[in-house]
């Protein structure tokens, strides 16, 4: 019996744009088996060493779980399932996602969602528990996801979308083919 391999989507975005709500709304209406792997639990495993992310320093560790997080997604891919990966996987990252999937084989997708800054802190304002609350570098953060060409990187602005419309919106773009970065034979798209 043979398994058909899953495709690999990253839903990135900076803290509080609601990749993680979206991300679990489209694994849970899945047609077919699929995985979310929220990435930003992956941080949370380090116990001695942390750095936070967003410093220079954090440099080698976010290398460290970008592999950890492609090898997972390699995983579970290889065994029939498609994966969401969710997490603040900027422009910076796509280049280092892009020659990782290729060399695994995954047939990757990304797209970045951003609401309007406003938004983003109220968001952010709101939420509860270990999250990233501080102004500051959430709004260092989204200038970072605001410095890409959208000619070849896809955005959505979920500042008026309901999470339903939101997740429609995603798994639409997902499933035609136009968030596709590589395609799962080791090959890029152009």
């Amino acid at each position: 019996m043979s398994i058909q391999r899953g495709s690999v989507l990253v839903i990135a975005g900076p803290p509080a744009a609601g990749k993680t709500t979206i991300a679990a709304r489209i694994a849970a209406t899945a047609e077919v088996p699929t995985v979310h792997v929220p990435t930003d639990a992956l941080h949370t495993w380090i116990k001695a060493g942390f750095v936070l992310p967003f410093l220079p320093e954090g440099v080698h560790q976010n290398a460290v779980i970008q592999n950890v997080m492609l090898n997972v997604a390699r995983a579970y891919s290889e065994g029939g399932y498609d994966v969401i990966l969710d997490g603040v996987l900027g422009p910076w990252a796509v280049d280092g996602l892009r020659d990782g999937a290729a060399d695994a084989g995954l047939s990757l997708s990304y797209i970045i969602v951003r609401p309007s800054l406003p938004v983003l802190l109220a968001r952010a304002q709101a939420r509860e528990g270990r999250h990233l609350r501080e102004i500051e570098p959430i709004v260092g953060l989204d200038r970072a996801f605001g410095a890409i060409d959208e000619s070849v990187l896809t955005v959505l602005d979920t500042s008026d979308l309901s999470i339903d419309d939101s997740a429609h919106s995603v798994m639409k773009a997902w499933r035609d083919g136009s968030l596709q970065l590589t395609s799962g034979d080791g090959n890029r798209e152009a």
